[in-house]
């Protein structure tokens, strides 16, 4: 989509609007969706001072990593109400350009936050519940 802008401007010169708008839009979606993708998949970087601090001991690893993956849920909940209350805004607005219900736009954020949420809670219960040590970092690059 940014190609076809690019070459809708500068090649045909033409300056559509719809490419612009359309990439934005996308991007906001991909951006969220890639978020909860990763907190699924563990993927998130870490602090891992404080975890290689407690490399030690499993329970207090356990422990760390269930209170940071419950701490970023709460967080993430927090983002839940002004996300609704974006919703509700958009149900009453459409885009400039491609005439898209903005309520669309803004519900990426609100399946975003619900779904990080989501994500984070679990990994939570699962680090107090794992019979294996967990993962709070990621492995370091020896040279």
């Amino acid at each position: 989509v940014v190609f076809i802008g690019v070459l809708d401007r500068y090649a045909l010169k033409t300056g559509q609007a719809w490419p612009d708008e359309l990439s934005r839009y996308l991007l906001i979606w991909v951006s969220f969706l890639a978020a909860a993708v990763s907190a699924q998949r563990l993927g998130h970087y870490t602090v891992a001072v404080l975890a290689d601090w407690l490399v030690g001991s499993g329970r207090a690893r356990r422990y760390f990593a269930a209170a940071v993956s419950f701490g970023s849920a709460g967080l993430f909940a927090l983002l839940i109400p002004g996300t609704l209350y974006l919703v509700d805004v958009g149900s009453r607005q459409a885009s400039p350009v491609l005439g898209v219900p903005m309520w669309l736009i803004f519900s990426s954020s609100l399946i975003g936050a619900g779904a990080l949420t989501f994500f984070f809670l679990a990994a939570g219960l699962e680090a107090l519940t794992a019979a294996k040590p967990v993962v709070t970092s990621t492995p370091r690059l020896e040279v």
